[in-house]
């Protein structure tokens, strides 16, 4: 499953449908159709509001609640909660529109009644234990009075149950209109996370999740202790031939399971991932599990989503894609030529070369695949100077040379940062360097801004800042000039002396800022700054601001670009969340604004990791002639050809995963190396991303999970190299050997293009034979995924 902030992002449990299951993940809603095996981003209508919440931590633990369901009358519909609006989709999520407000916000999670349609009852759990019903769509609220604060509800037909956080339980009928009867408070219960309805010959019992195990409620009010372990944050009862079988969450270890009515208890956790860095973000591993309409189980966790098709004996994570296009860059070749690069967020680099007809990777000794900030340019000489961004590194490319890495040694972290220093954003101006270098800003985590070239590689501070510094945006005249911006979360400073001084000019609580600088009208500098909170502009070089009318439903501001014909045609790109891209037409008196056509619904010019400031708008060199211009869509680079009136994707792009990071605790992949029999590390020539996952064990096994119409393994092949088995889904595919004379690197080991499009697992088995070779090596050094 696709997730914003890889890898510390945590799945808030799920709302399943008979037709369309939702999640939601850090600022992002997704839906799958086919039970979970593969997510999509639903955006199409919604425009949340972001609070002013100062610690992104607290922020990332607002529970966003989703619910969907397929109501008596065969309506699918599907419930989206955010903080105090309430948005409704009767399209299996595809686009939503805001039903309602309530108040005593934010929401925590939806209950809906099958009977929508016709009783229009919702209940809604609030922050701070409250519960609130709405019988007339969502029009008019209620809070339901209990003794104390609400921590778990199940709506089943017309009965409701309700959990207080001290352990008492009342079970209402006709949709909360009569209490039929409740329990007295229950210290033994402790913390109920969740409920679940058990059939029983007797009546329909509950199984109650709770900080002090997993407990059986009948429906005569007896109550016991099934699993004495604590911290079980969510369960079911399945039904299955043979008998029933009880699974268990547990917030660390994952899924226990029983076969025997609770009397003993196995862990079956065997697929399912855990990542050190929950622990550091306060979450738990595992946060909720859910039967769903085919018989199949999906358990919530901070590292994604797990599916089980066999009643929670085995798991398999559910197509995970890790490379969002996090900025694009369009460099000019030799006449009307010219190069899109893209950095992104898990697969390294990408290099178009014919207009996006095709994306191969340039990853050549790349330091890490997850670009945190990515720029190009190109100088009079023609070189093409490439910076990337990792955790703790900087990457360098004079373009097709392989990249090398400058780490931040010097620059020790910040007392209390998690992370390494790590670049931004960037912003480069040739007039500083040498011939055919370039000189560079560089935009830092946790706190500053650097200086540095292309050549030499040397660093210096320029600037010590309060925090991140996500956006820079130079002067086209900076030598002249020397304006310089850069932006912080809710601040923006300006430098007009090349960086020596420092001025802050606007500070707001606006979260994260994207900087523009426009071509010079009417003999200054027009500067535009996107917001968590809204457009603002500045008509004088930086120096005062001032926020900016539009159309748009959201201030959300998502990405944004100048034309480089600003001057004459004074055309800016918006894309707002939810909506599609906003064309202004900026005069001094008043804005125009238009919007453009997307190939299909929820389409946008966004990236996940949406707080990294990045260019995701570019334009073609001869722009105001040919009105070419790109968009980057997460895995997608869609182009225009009309300024941006109407757009169409480009050829789809593999996705690259490297291999070597199945042997690391901050960097998921969907591999599975069998036991300590693999190994990651150096191996001769070129490497994609520098390093490779290898094995001479008889053998040994690695299984690849992937959703996609086929699979290419890139590796070595060489004196030392021996022969392996490749099943897929189970079968049998090849036996590839791959020995040859000399080494060489990157080829591709094994390639399969069609396959029916869904999930599959590919198994390579490491052989013994030859031997009469100097060794049996397998080595992966990464694999593409075809969509």
């Amino acid at each position: 499953m696709a997730r914003a902030h890889v890898p510390h992002d945590e799945t808030q449990g799920f709302g399943a449908g008979d037709a369309a299951i939702l999640s939601y993940v850090r600022g992002q809603l997704y839906r799958s159709t086919d039970f979970g095996q593969t997510w999509d981003k639903a955006a199409r209508g919604l425009t949340c509001p972001v609070p002013d919440i100062p610690d992104p931590r607290i922020h990332q633990k607002y529970a966003v609640p989703v619910a969907a369901i397929s109501a008596s009358d065969g309506t699918q519909y599907a419930f989206f909660g955010c903080y105090n609006q309430l948005y409704a989709s009767t399209d299996n999520a595809a686009t939503f529109s805001l039903l309602g407000t309530f108040p005593d916000g934010p929401a925590q999670r939806i209950h809906v009644s099958r009977n929508f349609s016709s009783d229009g009852t919702l209940f809604l759990e609030v922050e701070n234990g409250g519960l609130l019903v709405s019988r007339d769509f969502a029009r008019t609220w209620q809070p339901l009075a209990f003794d104390a604060p609400v921590v778990s509800v199940l709506l089943e037909g017309r009965t409701l149950t309700v959990a207080e956080q001290s352990g008492r339980v009342s079970v209402w009928d006709d949709l909360g209109a009569t209490l039929r009867g409740a329990s007295s408070a229950n210290d033994l219960l402790g913390q109920i996370n969740a409920l679940v309805p058990r059939a029983e010959s007797d009546g329909t019992g509950l199984l109650a999740a709770t900080s002090t195990g997993l407990w059986h409620l009948g429906p005569n009010g007896r109550q016991k202790r099934l699993f004495d372990k604590p911290d079980i944050v969510s369960a079911a009862a399945l039904a299955r031939t043979g008998g029933e079988v009880l699974l268990a969450l547990h917030a660390s270890d994952g899924v226990y399971r029983s076969s025997d009515g609770g009397t003993s208890w196995a862990l079956r956790a065997q697929g399912l991932e855990t990542n050190v860095q929950a622990q550091h973000y306060d979450f738990n591993d595992f946060s909720a599990l859910s039967p769903m309409a085919d018989g199949s189980v999906l358990v919530a966790a901070f590292t994604g989503v797990f599916r089980s098709t066999d009643g929670g004996q085995h798991w398999q994570k559910s197509a995970v894609t890790y490379a969002d296009i996090l900025g694009l860059q369009i460099v000019p070749g030799q006449g009307d030529d010219y190069r899109i690069l893209a950095g992104t967020y898990g697969s390294g680099i990408i290099v178009s070369e014919d207009g996006g007809e095709s994306w191969p990777y340039f990853n050549d000794m790349l330091n890490g695949p997850r670009s945190t900030a990515f720029s190009a340019t190109r100088t009079e000489d023609g070189t093409t100077h490439l910076l990337s961004g990792t955790f703790g590194s900087l990457n360098r490319s004079r373009y097709p040379a392989p990249w090398t890495v400058s780490r931040f040694d010097d620059f020790p972290r910040l007392q209390g940062a998690y992370l390494a220093p790590t670049p931004l954003s960037f912003a480069f101006h040739e007039d500083r360097a040498a011939a055919g270098e370039t000189y560079a800003f560089i935009g830092m985590y946790p706190h500053s801004i650097l200086a540095t070239t292309t050549g030499t590689g040397a660093m210096t501070t320029v600037l010590e800042t309060g925090r991140p510094v996500r956006s820079l945006a130079i002067s086209d005249s900076f030598e002249a000039d020397g304006i310089l911006l850069a932006a912080e979360d809710g601040k923006i400073l300006r430098s007009g002396d090349g960086g020596q001084t420092w001025s802050e000019v606007f500070a707001a609580p606006i979260g994260s800022i994207k900087l523009a600088i426009a071509a010079p009208l009417q003999d200054t500098s027009v500067v535009f700054a996107g917001s968590d909170k809204g457009l603002f502009v500045s008509a004088d070089q930086g120096r005062t601001w001032r926020e900016m009318d539009m159309p748009a439903q959201s201030k959300k501001v998502l990405s944004l670009g100048v034309a480089p014909d600003f001057a004459q045609t004074g055309e800016i790109f918006v894309q707002t969340r939810g909506e599609p891209l906003w064309i202004g037409q900026v005069a001094p008196t008043a804005t125009i604004w238009a919007q453009a056509s997307f190939p299909a619904p929820g389409d946008e010019i966004y990236s996940l990791i949406e707080r990294e400031r990045q260019d995701l708008i570019v334009f073609s060199p001869r722009f105001s002639d040919d009105g070419v211009m790109y968009g980057a869509s997460r895995l997608t680079v869609m182009k225009s050809i009309d300024r941006g009136r109407t757009w169409a994707a480009t050829a789809p792009r593999d996705i690259r995963y490297e291999a070597e990071y199945a042997r690391t605790d901050w960097f998921l992949v969907p591999v599975r190396p069998g036991g300590d029999d693999w190994k990651a590390g150096p191996a001769p020539g070129p490497q994609s991303s520098g390093r490779v996952l290898f094995s001479n064990v008889a053998g040994a096994t690695l299984s690849i999970d992937f959703a996609g119409t086929g699979i290419r393994l890139i590796g070595l092949t060489g004196p030392e190299l021996g022969a392996a088995e490749i099943f897929l889904d189970g079968q049998r595919a090849a036996l590839i050997d791959n020995f040859s004379a000399e080494f060489e690197s990157q080829k591709t080991l094994f390639e399969t293009r069609d396959l029916q499009p869904g999930q599959h697992i590919l198994t390579v088995v490491v052989k013994t034979e030859p031997k009469d070779r100097a060794g049996n090596f397998f080595v992966l050094d990464a694999f593409d995924v075809v969509r």
